[in-house]
């Protein structure tokens, strides 16, 4: 206001100049004049923008700074246009009401501009940030989330615009803004399961526990990771069946993924033989067995190395574990020959694979007779 204030009083100084004092004292003309010089300006910096300065932003690495450009000439193009209407009325010596009208119209479109750039610029990171997020990803979340933060964002930019303008007029927008929570509140808690699910499956997506391709256990399934969607995601198992799954459970579980960080997978046996044993004698056997001649598809080296452990003693024999690394996708094959050879070989050394026997003690006791009366 100070400007403008400042603006004012160097037309009265000039009012008087004899060459353009008509022009001056004309506040038809000279408000006209202000308003093409506005347009004018605004057209100059359109050029601008659109011709020159993107001979330096090609310069840049990101194309962020020449989409917000290009798509904010246009109502940054409006805005300085309602900004020249503005002053160039200002001579006009309008009534209080009649300008106090014209000034709400003004920055009512004023808000409207700013909101549409706004609105613009955020689309813009939403797009580039997006692509980007999405060509790392293998999942449809990120299909269905651009467009949802796209709605999200104008629907915001709107409710916002909205309740300026209608400050600008004068509404008292505090009660508005009470229904607008009451209403939040209540449409959070219609749709809390449908919103869990969705932060879920964008929190699984954001950490990078799952992708796309994984071989996971989740509860008592395992399969491979199909899709995750924006509020759920498909496991298929490995007898073919397609589970879908609730992203909000599925960020509360705990998920065991066999093939993060990479896809070295340990091949296990339990076995055991009879008491009598001798433990050294019984790892040696199995070592050699599961060793020479190789396992094909397991992995034999000194980070690696395969191993045969007495874990404890069992209600019917020495328990034994059996373990040699393979990858996720071979093991299974690994754990089938490994369990062949051990079984060979016990047979073979004539070794006893006891099966589960519970020993009963009976205790004869003779009952007491009783005395006659």
């Amino acid at each position: 206001m100070d400007i403008i204030q400042g603006y004012l009083t160097l037309i009265d100084q000039y009012a008087n100049h004899p060459q353009i004092g008509f022009l001056i004292q004309n506040k038809i003309i000279y408000t006209i004049a202000i308003f093409i010089a506005f347009f004018i300006f605004a057209y100059v910096l359109k050029f601008i923008l659109r011709h020159i300065i993107p001979r330096f932003t090609e310069k840049t690495k990101t194309k962020i700074d020449d989409l917000i450009i290009e798509r904010t000439q246009k109502p940054g193009m409006y805005l300085i246009m309602i900004l020249g209407l503005y002053i160039a009325l200002l001579p006009l010596g309008l009534s209080e009401s009649i300008s106090g009208v014209v000034n709400k119209i003004l920055l009512s479109l004023a808000i409207i501009c700013i909101i549409l750039i706004g609105v613009r610029i955020i689309d813009t990171l939403i797009d580039i940030w997006g692509t980007e997020w999405a060509q790392k990803t293998e999942s449809t979340i990120d299909d269905a989330l651009l467009p949802l933060f796209h709605k999200t964002s104008k629907a915001l930019f709107a409710i916002f615009g909205i309740i300026f303008i209608l400050k600008v007029w004068g509404f008292n927008v505090g009660g508005l803004l009470a229904g607008v929570g009451i209403a939040g509140m209540v449409l959070g808690l219609a749709l809390k399961d449908s919103l869990a699910n969705i932060f879920g499956g964008v929190s699984m997506v954001l950490d990078k526990s799952l992708k796309v391709g994984d071989k996971v256990k989740i509860g008592n399934d395992v399969g491979t990771i199909q899709d995750i969607g924006l509020r759920s995601t498909k496991l298929r198992t490995y007898d073919n069946e397609l589970l879908t799954i609730p992203n909000g459970n599925l960020a509360n579980a705990t998920i065991v993924n066999y093939v993060t960080p990479d896809e070295s997978h340990r091949a296990k046996v339990l076995f055991s033989v009879g008491y009598g044993s001798d433990p050294e004698k019984i790892k040696k056997i199995v070592m050699k067995t599961i060793t020479k001649p190789p396992i094909e598809e397991a992995v034999y080296d000194e980070y690696q190395e395969p191993n045969v452990v007495f874990t404890e003693m069992g209600d019917s024999g020495l328990m034994f574990t059996a373990l040699l690394w393979s990858t996720w996708t071979k093991s299974y094959g690994v754990k089938l020959e490994m369990t062949k050879r051990i079984y060979k070989a016990l047979n073979k050394y004539g070794i006893e694979i006891p099966f589960p026997t519970r020993t009963v003690y009976m205790h004869n006791v003779k009952p007491k007779r009783r005395r006659k009366k």
